[in-house]
Order: C-alpha cells, then structure tokens, then sequence
C-alpha cells in the first residue's frame, strides 16, 4: 500500500499553523509541524529558515544556522533569511 504525500495546500495551512504558534512562542509545538513538512516537502525554503530561527531560539544555533543556510541556497535572494542569520550572530 503506497502512502498519499500531503497536498500542496494541506502543507502551506500546516506552514501558516507552525508560523502562527513560532509567532505565540510555542516553540515545542511548531517545531514537529516544521519538520512534518520538510519531512514532505525537503527542500522547502520558508520552512528550512522559520526551523532555523526556531533552533537558534531554543539554543541549537548550529543545527538553526545550518538550515537557514540550506534556505538561502535554494532561494539566495530572501533579504528576511540575510537579516535572520546576521542578527542571530550577534
């Protein structure tokens, strides 16, 4: 039995959904809907750079940097992912 891959607008409402938690500060419950969707989706970029934010938050900066960095590769011209990534390092 083969396994139906999320549509794409089931995971831009489960994107929203994890933004609007990250946004609330819970952390602990967006994070499992981000990697849900990368899970599907891998190479997504808005979702690789909120994750990062994400880990860098909660102190995993290496892990968040790193994925902020695949983000900026797929899609070098997010002025946002620049910003987050330089900020963060302060």
């Amino acid at each position: 039995m083969s396994v139906t891959p999320p549509a794409r607008g089931d995971l831009q409402r489960q994107y929203e959904q994890a933004v609007t938690l990250h946004e609330q500060g819970q952390l602990v419950a967006a994070e499992p809907m981000y990697r849900a969707i990368l899970a599907a989706a891998p190479e997504q970029p808005d979702t690789l750079h909120m994750l990062g934010i994400l880990l860098i938050q909660s102190g995993r900066t290496d892990g968040g940097f790193a994925l902020i960095d695949q983000a900026l590769a797929a899609r070098p011209g997010v002025l946002e992912a620049h910003c987050n990534r330089g900020g963060a390092r302060m």
